[in-house]
């Protein structure tokens, strides 16, 4: 029976679990060999994505993604994990990305949730509730 990539990451995590640091890049290549070898090769490029996403599965890890202007949580990471993990009641792995067309402030993505703390959305919601009240000001 032929492997899916998904049955490559398990074993991959599996593996690494109980490898030295050292060694971890050489079960890395061993596994994309292995998807080479299974006419998976196709599959290489989202690989790291099948990982992460088995990982978070296995192990009840939720993704999230923190984007701010500069690429940095400004020392702030450890309190957003935990009152992320707190809220939703499983651990997460927060990945801090750079967005240059932030203006200020910052967007936290979870899952399919979209959390709007930029000095962009604060602007447009100001914007929204004026125009809302306008007809009664005049």
């Amino acid at each position: 029976m032929k492997p899916t990539p998904q049955d490559i990451a398990r074993a991959l995590i599996e593996t690494c679990q109980n490898l030295p640091q050292q060694e971890v890049s050489d079960a890395i290549d061993a596994a994309l060999h292995l998807l080479h070898v299974y006419g998976l090769g196709k599959d290489m490029r989202t690989f790291s994505r099948t990982v992460k996403d088995v990982f978070a599965k296995e192990f009840g890890v939720t993704s999230a993604t923190l984007l701010t202007h500069g690429g940095d949580a400004s020392g702030t990471e450890q309190a957003i994990i935990g009152a992320l993990e707190k809220a939703l009641g499983k651990s997460v792995d927060l990945n801090v990305t750079k967005d240059s067309s932030l203006l200020g402030g910052a967007l936290l993505h979870v899952g399919d949730e979209r959390f709007d703390a930029s000095l962009r959305g604060a602007l447009q919601r100001v914007q929204q509730h004026l125009t809302a009240i306008s007809p009664l000001v005049s």
